[in-house]
C-alpha cells in the first residue's frame, strides 16, 4: 500500500536456484526451431520496472506513488533493474537472442500514464542500465510500449532500444520513421482496436487493414505485425487460416 515499505514485501529469489538452461532445452524440444541464419530470435519478458510496480501496488496505488514518494520510486525501480539484469544475463546465456524484448507499457490509447519529467526522473536511468547490459551481450533491445507514447520515442532511443513494439496506430508512425531513419525500427500498425483484430473479422477485414498498413507506412523500418484473434487466442500461434490473407497482401505490396 505504501511504497516506501517495498523493501518489507518485495523479495527477490535466488538465480542460482534456477536451472535456465534446462528451460531452454526443453523449449527447444518441444518447439520447431526455426533456421537461424535466416530468421531472427527474439525472447520476449513481460513485466518491466513501471508495469512490476503496477502488479505490486495496482494502478491507483502506484500513480499515486510517483507524486508522493519519488525517492522511494527511484530506490524500488533500481533495485528491479538489478534483478533484472541478472536474469538477462543468465537468459542470453541460455536462449541466445538475437532480440530482447522487454514489455512496459507506461501509455495508453490516449497518452502516458505519467508526465515525460516523471519517466525521464524516475523510470528511464533504470531502464537504461538495463538496454546497456542487453547490447553489452551483443543482442539487439527492443522496447514493447503499447499506447500513444510517441513523445518518449526521443527517449527511448536513447535508452538504447533500436526496435518499438506494438507501434499502434494512434501514434504518428509515419512520421516516426522518417524523423528516426536509421535509429529505430517500428513493429505493428495493425489496428488493435479495429475490426480486423476481432474474433469475428471477415477477409475484407483482414485484407482492408493489411492494405492500409502497407500503404500508410511503407517506410524504411518498419515491420507489419498484425494481431488477430479467434477462440483459441492469437491467431498467428494456432494456425489461423485468415493469416493467409495477410500474407498475400502483404507480398504484393512488400519493400524488398
Amino acid at each position: 500500500d505504501d511504497i516506501a515499505d517495498w523493501k518489507n514485501y518485495v523479495k527477490f529469489p535466488d538465480l542460482d536456484d534456477y536451472n535456465f538452461k534446462s528451460f531452454a532445452a526443453a523449449e527447444a524440444a518441444a518447439i520447431p526451431q526455426a533456421d537461424r541464419k535466416e530468421k531472427a530470435y527474439s525472447l520476449i519478458t513481460a513485466c518491466g520496472l513501471w508495469e512490476r510496480l503496477i502488479a505490486f501496488m495496482g494502478f491507483e496505488n502506484a500513480l499515486c506513488a510517483l507524486q508522493e514518494d519519488p525517492d522511494a520510486c527511484k530506490e524500488f525501480f533500481e533495485a528491479m533493474a538489478d534483478f533484472k539484469i541478472q536474469s538477462i544475463h543468465k537468459l542470453i546465456d541460455a536462449y541466445g537472442p538475437d532480440i530482447f524484448i522487454i514489455c512496459d507499457d507506461i501509455s495508453h490509447a490516449r497518452g502516458l500514464f505519467m508526465s515525460p519529467d516523471t519517466y525521464r526522473s524516475l523510470i528511464k536511468p533504470a531502464e537504461k542500465r538495463i538496454a546497456e547490459a542487453i547490447s553489452a551481450r551483443g543482442v539487439i533491445y527492443q522496447k514493447h510500449c503499447c499506447g500513444k507514447c510517441e513523445d518518449l520515442i526521443p527517449d527511448f532511443i536513447d535508452v538504447g532500444a533500436k526496435m518499438w513494439h506494438s507501434a499502434q496506430k494512434m501514434n504518428d508512425i509515419a512520421g516516426i520513421l522518417d524523423r528516426y531513419k536509421g535509429q529505430l525500427v517500428a513493429e505493428g500498425g495493425w489496428d488493435t482496436q479495429g475490426p480486423a483484430s476481432t474474433i469475428g473479422a471477415t477477409e475484407e477485414d483482414v485484407r482492408k487493414e493489411t492494405i492500409r498498413c502497407m500503404e500508410s507506412y511503407k517506410k524504411t523500418g518498419f515491420i507489419l505485425c498484425p494481431a488477430l484473434f479467434n477462440e483459441q487466442g492469437n491467431g498467428f500461434f494456432n494456425n489461423d487460416p485468415r493469416t493467409t490473407y495477410i500474407m498475400e497482401e502483404w507480398m504484393k505490396r512488400r519493400m524488398f
